[in-house]
């Protein structure tokens, strides 16, 4: 029975090798779906993990915390991160890299999405997001979420509460 059980383990190794990326790097269509793109469904249930923000209005020079932490004891092993203008539903501004955190180009913009530096678990990531510049409008943070890159365990396109990005000159009228 062992042999048959290394051998399974041993195939799932080399599809594993063979469909994966040799830069890490999520396939393309990944910036549109935000999805890992294993072909295993997300989970559908409550997410262990908390995507937060650290204020719900900035202006256009200004910049977010975003923060993912596993909720006591719980630990997550991947994210994609991703700003999402509200009525068009584009990805907008950037990311600035942070303690396990490293940026990527969707739609031929430069690092606009912020995924996992390694597979390593995680108990908590903060992350700065800047709008583009003279950008106004609603956004919202959008991330996938995996807890265990082995088991594929991962939550699809978890969202924060909108965020507001005014004009400089705005602050002092409202």
């Amino acid at each position: 029975m062992t042999s048959i059980t290394n051998k399974a383990a041993l195939w799932c190794a080399l599809v594993h090798v063979v469909l994966s990326r040799p830069d890490g790097l999520p396939w393309p269509d990944s910036c549109e779906s935000l999805s890992p793109g294993n072909n295993v469904p997300p989970q559908t249930g409550p997410m262990p993990f908390e995507l937060s923000i650290d204020d719900n209005k900035i202006t256009w020079d200004g910049c977010i915390y975003i923060t993912i932490k596993g909720q006591e004891p719980e630990q997550f092993a991947g994210f994609m991160v991703q700003a999402r203008d509200n009525k068009t539903g584009a990805v907008v501004g950037y990311f600035r890299e942070a303690d396990d955190v490293k940026l990527m180009n969707c739609f031929g913009k430069p690092e606009n999405t912020a995924i996992n530096i390694n597979y390593l678990p995680k108990d908590e990531v903060i992350m700065r997001w800047f709008p583009d510049n003279r950008y106004t409008g609603i956004v919202h943070i959008y991330a996938t979420i995996a807890k265990d890159y082995m088991e594929q365990v991962y939550w699809l396109k978890q969202r924060t509460k909108p965020i507001k990005v005014i004009r400089s000159k705005d602050v002092f009228y409202e």
